[in-house]
């Protein structure tokens, strides 16, 4: 049995959570309290576009 509407996933400050997909993950939020976060997101990228994003990753807004 699981109740896959009522469940929180939380996390102390450091903490890392490796790419994933979660079974149930309908919404997901994300509240930071203090520093800094970012996302990141290319779909489908050629090997070019690949390699542009990893020759400069912060900077990249191709793909």
């Amino acid at each position: 049995w699981k109740e896959v509407e009522k469940w929180a996933l939380v996390a102390q400050g450091g903490a890392l959570t490796e790419p994933h997909q979660d079974s149930h993950g309908y919404s997901t939020y994300i509240t930071v309290n203090q520093g800094l976060v970012g996302y990141g997101w290319l779909a489908r990228p050629t090997a070019e576009e690949r390699a542009a994003w990893n020759r400069s990753n912060t900077q990249y807004i191709g793909g």
